[in-house]
C-alpha cells in the first residue's frame, strides 16, 4: 500500500451525555477512513461496561485501546496492526493529570517478524506549563521502548505519538501571540488569562508561546518538520512569489510534479493558500531570517 491515514483530534468530553453528538462525530472520522487514530477526552467510553468504547469500535471499524481512567485512546486499522504489547501509566504511579494510552503494534503488511511500532494518545494539562514540561519530559519516554528479537538482539523500537499539547503550537498562531521575525520584538504581547497558562516563562520571566521543548529536545518532530526534500525545496522559490513554471526551470521537474508537491506541501504545513505556507514555514524554522537576509543582498 502506498500511504497510512493517520488522525488526531480532541473531541470536547467525547460529545458529553450527547449520544448523538457522539454518533455524528464517529460518522465524521470514519468518513476520513483513518488507519490510526489518536483521540483525547474520552471520558464517559468506560461506562456500561466499556459499552460506549465497544461502540465507537463499532461505528469506526477499528480496534480501540482505552486508557487511564478514559483520558485517551489509540484505534487502528484490524487488517493492517496486531497489537503486540501495551505499558499502562495508571494515575497514581505518574505524574499525568491525564495518562496516555501506549500500544505496541505491528504493521501486519511488513510480515511476523517485523518490530513493533509504539503508538501513543497523550493530552497535556491545560491549567499548567510547569505540568506540561514535565508530562511532556515523560512523553519523551515513549520512544525509549526496546524490543527484543527473535535472535535475542534488543532494537529500539519507532515510536509515533499524536496529543493534544493545550498550548499555542508555534508562535504567531492563530488566535495567540505574533510570531517573531526579522526587525521585530520576539515577545509577545502583554499575557491575558488563556496566555498565562498556555505559555511558559523564560529566564527573564517573559511569557514564551509555543510548545514545551523537552519533546524536541528528544528528537521529537512534528508533521511540518518531516517534509519531502522535494517540498522544502519549494519553500524558498514560494517565499520568492515564483510561478510553477519558473519553480520548474529553476528544480528541473515537469510543472505537474512542481504543483503535486506543492499541493503536497500546503497539506502538510496545514496551509489555506501559499501566503499561508510561508507564514507557516516561518512559524516551524523551515524558513530562516538567514534565508530571507541573502535574497536581500
Amino acid at each position: 500500500m502506498g500511504r497510512l491515514t493517520l488522525l488526531c483530534w480532541n473531541f470536547e468530553a467525547d460529545g458529553g451525555a450527547d449520544s448523538n453528538k457522539r454518533k455524528e462525530a464517529n460518522r465524521l472520522l470514519a468518513s476520513l477512513d483513518p488507519d490510526l487514530l489518536f483521540r483525547q477526552e474520552m471520558w464517559g467510553a468506560d461506562a456500561k461496561g466499556k459499552g460506549v468504547m465497544e461502540s465507537m469500535e463499532e461505528d469506526l471499524a477499528l480496534r480501540g485501546w482505552l486508557g487511564p481512567s478514559s483520558h485517551t485512546a489509540v484505534f487502528a486499522s484490524r487488517s493492517l496492526f496486531s497489537p503486540v504489547c501495551g505499558w499502562t501509566d495508571r494515575d497514581e504511579e505518574t505524574i499525568w493529570k491525564m495518562p496516555p494510552t501506549v500500544r505496541g503494534l505491528r504493521f501486519r503488511p511488513a510480515g511476523p517478524g517485523a518490530v513493533p511500532l509504539v503508538c501513543a494518545s497523550y493530552h497535556h494539562n491545560y491549567a499548567s506549563a510547569t505540568q506540561r514540561h514535565a508530562e511532556a519530559e515523560w512523553a519523551t519516554t515513549v520512544a525509549d521502548k526496546t524490543w527484543t528479537t527473535p535472535t535475542g538482539m534488543d532494537v529500539n523500537l519507532p515510536a509515533l505519538l499524536g496529543g493534544d499539547h493545550n498550548s499555542y503550537p508555534v508562535p504567531g498562531a492563530d488566535g495567540g501571540p505574533p510570531a517573531a521575525g526579522p526587525g521585530r520584538d520576539p515577545r509577545p504581547a502583554t499575557p491575558g488569562p488563556s496566555l498565562l497558562y498556555r505559555s511558559r516563562r523564560d529566564q527573564a520571566d517573559v511569557h514564551l508561546p509555543g510548545r514545551d521543548p523537552a519533546h524536541r529536545e528528544a528528537g521529537r518532530r512534528g508533521t511540518p518538520h518531516h517534509l519531502s526534500r522535494e517540498q522544502r525545496a519549494l519553500v524558498p522559490l514560494i517565499a520568492q512569489e515564483m510561478t510553477a513554471a519558473q519553480m520548474a526551470t529553476a528544480l528541473k521537474p515537469e510543472v505537474g510534479i512542481i504543483r503535486r508537491n506543492g499541493r503536497k506541501l500546503l497539506m502538510n504545513l496545514r496551509a489555506r493558500n501559499r501566503a499561508h505556507a510561508i507564514t507557516r514555514a516561518w512559524q516551524y524554522q523551515i524558513l530562516t531570517a538567514g534565508q530571507v537576509i541573502e535574497w536581500l543582498r
